[in-house]
């Protein structure tokens, strides 16, 4: 039974940061429209937007995972 909701809670946890994800790497585009309108510094950066914001939700999930792991 607690491997159910061990399998349960990891799936929860995979499908949130997925969704997650997905709707933070959609600001890519308003960080663009941002960056033309009120801060120019930031137009070099909005083409890697998705690539970090993307980094940084991988880099939840495996840490996430491996602390998991560590408890079994």
């Amino acid at each position: 039974m607690r491997d159910v909701a061990v399998g349960r809670h990891g799936l929860g946890m995979a499908l949130t940061l997925t969704a997650a994800g997905l709707l933070l790497s959609g600001g890519g585009s308003r960080l663009a429209a941002l960056s033309e309108r009120r801060l120019p510094s930031l137009r070099r950066y909005t083409p890697y937007a998705t690539v970090l914001t993307a980094l940084a939700v991988l880099t939840v999930g495996i840490s996430l995972t491996v602390r998991s792991l560590l408890t079994l």
